[in-house]
């Protein structure tokens, strides 16, 4: 299949049982093996739903992948919409495999709120409109030829570090999704934890401060209040309503709903001490949040992905200091955090590797 290759050989994770993605110690079936010397001829449909953007690919059992495809996520629509859009691009992807003659396993479908997978249930999703209750994948599958895999949009980027990225030879990481909101996944001795109604792991919203900014979610005071994309734009559109001497005023003074968390990042980056003050708070809080974790799970790695960490240094800086306040040294030591290599793919990859790894064509020795 055209397109990036993560990996320099072939092989991948095990299938999952009902309750966990757990690590096969040994290789898949013939049809599984013949596809790995024939890259391209079977794949899976990897596609993620974001509060911004639905981003879909194929991705083989190599980890090659085809240029992603980005639509809007409709702001204003119903579910309805939505969904429309989802199928619209699962059509399209279908096609493309017909074109290029390989077998479509699924589809793997990452989706940013509390969801249970098997269940196929999205019980809220609160950076995306309309998802309720929602029984996706039963409604997603009436619209479209391919079956669909319901899951946490960040327990698939996890899933995706595990088998492709940093965490590939480790027994347990934490991988955080900086965007809109503050997604998690978390895999533990080669397992992705989903807890008793399948929606564990949900870090962003560890409360930070006990009375504090009301979340998406309606609670108050939760990590993604304060360290989110969401929460930088709060705090950037608050200064420029006290009049504060930032260069963001000239731009968007007079049309504050413009304003991007990129234009926060860039204006940080030019010297603005309006923006770079607003970056390093939202990177303290994401410190505390680190710190939190790394007392509670002791993991080998954390990996940071999403689109937040092109802020670079100045919000990572704050959070690395507050961690290291936070940890206790002697769990600290053990962990590492590292930005994701993946980039915005994660959640493609590992959406479309949980797929490939149900149906067996994914394997490599447990860590």
């Amino acid at each position: 299949m055209p397109g990036r290759d993560h990996r320099g050989g072939g092989g991948g994770r095990g299938a999952r049982d009902p309750g966990a993605a757990r690590v096969a110690t040994r290789g898949g079936a013939g049809e599984a093996r013949a596809a790995m010397r024939e890259p391209g001829k079977l794949a899976a449909i990897g596609a993620d739903l974001g509060g911004t953007n639905i981003r879909l690919a194929l991705v083989d059992p190599e980890g090659g992948l085809s240029e992603p495809t980005y639509y809007p996520t409709p702001r204003k629509g119903d579910a309805a919409a939505i969904l429309e859009t989802l199928a619209q691009g699962v059509r399209a992807l279908d096609r493309q495999a017909r074109a290029h003659g390989i077998r479509l396993v699924g589809c793997g479908l990452g989706v940013a709120g509390l969801l249970d997978g098997r269940a196929g249930l999205v019980y809220t999703a609160p950076n995306v409109a309309g998802f309720q209750d929602l029984p996706l994948k039963k409604l997603l599958e009436e619209m479209v030829e391919v079956p669909v895999t319901l899951e946490n949009d960040a327990n698939a980027a996890a899933f995706a570090e595990y088998w492709l990225g940093a965490g590939r030879g480790v027994g347990s990481l934490v991988c955080l999704t900086l965007g809109t909101g503050i997604g998690s996944g978390i895999i533990l001795e080669g397992k992705l934890l989903r807890g008793a109604s399948g929606a564990a792991a949900e870090a962003g919203h560890i409360a930070v401060e006990a009375d504090g900014e009301r979340c998406g979610c309606g609670a108050r005071g939760c990590l993604e209040a304060y360290a989110s994309a969401t929460a930088i734009l709060r705090e950037a559109r608050a200064a420029l309503a006290r009049g504060e001497g930032t260069a963001l005023g000239s731009s968007f003074g007079t049309r504050p709903e413009a304003l991007t968390a990129k234009d926060v990042g860039d204006a940080a980056r030019a010297g603005d001490p309006v923006a770079r003050g607003i970056l390093e708070k939202a990177g303290r809080y994401l410190g505390v949040g680190l710190g939190s974790l790394v007392n509670l799970l002791n993991p080998d790695l954390i990996t940071l992905a999403g689109g937040l960490v092109g802020a670079g240094d100045l919000l990572l800086r704050p959070a690395l200091a507050e961690l290291e306040r936070r940890a206790f040294p002697v769990l600290l030591r053990r962990t590492r955090v590292e930005l994701s290599a993946l980039a915005d793919t994660a959640g493609i990859l590992g959406a479309a590797g949980l797929v490939l790894a149900d149906a067996g064509l994914l394997w490599m020795p447990a860590p």
